[in-house]
């Protein structure tokens, strides 16, 4: 079910990025990270298997490269990160319908960040720090929303992912 999931949240992504524009200044509501949501909801069903959840991190992040970003390993590197700091937070706060918005929030500004630190750093733009925050206040909403949808759905769906939360 999860590799169900995991598709749909990867093409969901691509479809909803050729809809929503994600440019700075543009009317545009909402950027879609869908992929690295999934990745924060699945984190239970991989509780026991870290390593295992790293190489998931890895293998969709380079996914995500491929497809969406066409810089080779800088999302696998990323979403690698994502998870590392996804495990340490659900070490102290048990994942549920309250911390999860937290830690979407708290996980999409450090993807973002670090996206235009290294963007910075390699001079591939220059973006300000007003940019990091139009892009990660026009993150915060569908992907919190759809943090929810897929974990309510996980809870529902799922007996193992109950059982391991």
């Amino acid at each position: 079910m999860k590799i169900v999931f995991l598709c749909f949240s990867f093409f969901l992504d691509g479809i909803l990025s050729n809809f929503l524009s994600f440019l700075p200044n543009t009317l545009s509501f909402c950027t879609p990270l869908l992929t690295l949501v999934f990745l924060v909801v699945i984190f239970p069903l991989y509780k026991k298997n870290k390593k295992k959840y790293f190489l998931t991190a890895g293998i969709l992040g380079f996914c995500y490269d491929l497809f969406y970003t066409n810089l080779l390993f800088f999302n696998a590197c990323l979403f690698v990160e994502i998870a590392y700091l996804t495990t340490i937070f659900c070490k102290r706060i048990p994942l549920n319908y309250g911390t999860l918005p937290i830690l979407l929030i708290l996980l999409i500004g450090i993807y973002h960040l670090s996206t235009i630190f290294f963007l910075h750093l390699f001079q591939v733009l220059n973006p300000t720090l007003g940019d990091f925050f139009y892009l990660w206040t026009h993150t915060i909403f569908l992907n919190v929303l759809m943090g929810e949808i897929f974990y309510f759905i996980f809870c529902f769906c799922h007996k193992k992912y109950v059982k391991a939360l």
